[in-house]
């Protein structure tokens, strides 16, 4: 609404101009005064409540007939509202372009870096059909660790691709708990390590045994597994990497990860966690690279309430360092678990009877060939009605891998009338699911799931997901 107000005395004025436009308005009055220009300006007065108003004003300096200046009147109108709108719209452009360049990002992902590996991929498989007869063992297995090699970035970069797509949309969860900090540290690097023997580059962990976290554990070894994977990438052959952690004040615990590797500049360094600029760069045996991974780790740091920050040297290696809120000393005390060695892993898995519930024959097959390879007495179903009867007449079972879409009599229904009779036996959902939906994880709570592991199955996550729920 536009008002007719009187600026009054000068002093007046001055008393009730913000303190950060004091300045400028009493310059714009001056050069009036002087005839160096008209005054028509913007700024913003301070409401005897403290709100903050933004004012519109024009005046004119009546001069006697000599030119000197007599008095300023004027008209002031209040565009507090019309700034809001103006913010507003800012805000929403800011929004846009940010939405743009994550949009340009992902479709450069889905263009060329999964277009590239699954290339080598299907290149190998139509080898291995049309020239088999003519392949000795050597070339057969080469082929087939490059497949795995392609397979295991692939999925990487497409786990990447769900929780970025997942966090864009605020779907992400966070369940925070306390655990010791080396399980899960080596854990973590157990699948990270085939490549980095590859290279003959040695990981070395420097962190006590005694401490302990309060994160969410899934997010957080996707977080170490994201920048370990980055150090053997950007490492040459015969590198060192080296996984530190200390308490600092205030109740956190900073770690690192430091590599000796090609490093980077300055300016790539300020660039590395923006969408917006493209930092991806191959490794340093050609390894593909996305540039998602950091980015996404940035966000699970800053979700467990840390900061992520990288120091790094063209030609002298990078160092990223995190922060992660460390356990009270009551959270300490309360954590009972008891981490085995490789030694009782291998005896705990031999003891061990699970039935594989899966209706895909190929999935089952190598599932069972996996699970048998660690010393696992398996059993097997095709569907859920085959389950439940296993289940019902069946003693010593421990665990159930479950999937989901079986014919017949789906995973959650089966687990729901397994559990009308067992309420002990673990089961554990198979799926290609994701935590971060929560519809999808309470109707797995509501059937009886003890917990739930993605699809393809990892074996370090099975072994983790065991250990949690078939402790010795």
């Amino acid at each position: 609404m536009t008002k007719r107000i009187s600026i009054g005395a000068y002093e007046a004025w001055q008393e009730g101009l913000h303190p950060d436009d004091l300045l400028r308005g009493d310059q714009e009055i001056q050069m009036a005064i002087s005839g160096k220009k008209e005054f028509n300006t913007e700024f913003r007065v301070l409401w005897p409540d403290g709100t903050v108003r933004y004012i519109r004003a024009l005046a004119v300096v009546q001069r006697d007939d000599s030119g000197k200046a007599l008095r300023m009147i004027g008209t002031n109108w209040d565009i507090t509202s019309q700034k809001n709108a103006e913010q507003l719209l800012l805000e929403s452009k800011e929004d846009l372009q940010k939405t743009n360049a994550e949009k340009d990002k992902f479709f450069s992902v889905i263009a060329h870096d999964l277009r590239s590996p699954f290339n080598v991929f299907l290149n190998f498989t139509r080898i291995l059909v049309d020239d088999f007869q003519t392949l000795n063992q050597e070339q057969i297995q080469k082929f087939a660790l490059l497949m795995r090699s392609s397979a295991d970035n692939l999925f990487r970069l497409l786990e990447n691709l769900l929780e970025w797509s997942l966090m864009q949309r605020g779907m992400t969860t966070s369940n925070t708990e306390s655990f010791p900090l080396m399980p899960n540290v080596k854990s973590s690097l157990e699948s990270v390590r085939d490549g980095a023997n590859k290279k003959g580059i040695e990981i070395s962990i420097d962190i006590s045994a005694d401490i302990v976290v309060f994160a969410d554990e899934r997010m957080f070894g996707s977080l170490l597994r994201n920048l370990t994977t980055n150090a053997v990438k950007f490492t040459p052959k015969g590198g060192k990497i080296v996984i530190t952690a200390k308490p600092i004040p205030d109740g956190w615990i900073e770690m690192s990860v430091k590599d000796t590797g090609i490093g980077m500049n300055q300016e790539m360094a300020d660039n590395l966690f923006r969408l917006d600029v493209n930092t991806s760069r191959k490794g340093t045996e050609g390894e593909p690279s996305a540039g998602l991974g950091l980015i996404l780790c940035k966000e699970f740091v800053e979700k467990n309430g840390g900061r992520l920050w990288v120091e790094s040297d063209t030609g002298k290696g990078s160092t990223f360092y995190f922060t992660v809120p460390k356990a009270s000393d009551e959270e300490r005390k309360t954590i009972s678990r008891d981490i085995p060695s490789d030694m009782t892993e291998n005896k705990q898995a031999k003891n061990l009877q699970v039935l594989i519930v899966e209706d895909d024959e190929a999935s089952k097959m190598i599932f069972s060939i996996s699970l048998k390879r660690e010393g696992y007495e398996v059993l097997q179903a095709r569907t859920g009605v085959e389950a439940v009867e296993i289940c019902r007449n069946t003693d010593g079972i421990d665990l159930v891998l479950m999937d989901i879409n079986l014919p017949e009599m789906d995973g959650i229904e089966a687990t729901h009338q397994i559990r009308q009779f067992n309420k002990n036996v673990v089961i554990i959902a198979q799926t290609a699911y994701s935590k971060e939906f929560p519809d999808f994880a309470q109707k797995l709570n509501d059937a009886g799931f003890n917990d739930q592991i993605l699809k393809p199955i990892d074996n370090m996550e099975l072994k983790r997901l065991i250990r949690k729920h078939l402790p010795i």
